[in-house]
């Protein structure tokens, strides 16, 4: 769609369904699907750090991490894929919709959405950017909260009631 053409924030609805998401339903959503990928994770570091020989020299190996990194993007790919919202986004009222015509992400447009903070949150020297990303779309001058991910990948974050 050539720039002319897309949509502006006088395009979404004020209030209700299709109107853009806050920063607040945003994060609540993220927070919530964390909580839900991350507990298992988080309860069996505890177990082990509680079984090690040594508690004072535990570390959580690499590939647990990685794996943990793995699973959360693909959780929020997939979901997105599919349903064009998560756990945590429908429990807030949001989905992810396509940018240009407010259809559910495809496949690829998912996997960018979610790898772009991913990518930076499975490296440790850039880990605390991660959390950062979101809040990019403070910086959107448009109106429509589109943080970078949204914008790499057209999307769009808007509200279902």
């Amino acid at each position: 769609m050539p720039p002319s053409e897309a949509p502006t924030v006088e395009d979404f609805p004020a209030h209700g369904v299709n109107a853009i998401a806050s920063m607040g339903q945003r994060a609540l959503g993220y927070l919530i699907d964390a909580v839900i990928v991350q507990l298992p994770f988080v309860l069996a570091s505890v177990a082990a750090l509680l079984a090690a020989p040594d508690p004072a020299e535990y570390v959580t190996p690499w590939w647990a991490v990685a794996v943990q990194a793995v699973v959360f993007i693909t959780y929020q790919t997939v979901l997105l894929a599919w349903r064009g919202r998560t756990v945590g986004c429908a429990a807030v009222g949001i989905r992810i919709a396509r940018y240009g015509n407010g259809g559910r992400p495809t496949l690829s447009q998912a996997a960018i959405r979610c790898l772009i903070p991913g990518i930076f949150g499975a490296n440790s020297l850039t880990a605390l950017i991660e959390p950062l990303i979101p809040l990019t779309a403070l910086l959107d001058q448009s109106g429509l909260r589109r943080a970078w991910h949204d914008k790499a990948a057209g999307t769009v974050v808007v509200r279902t009631r």
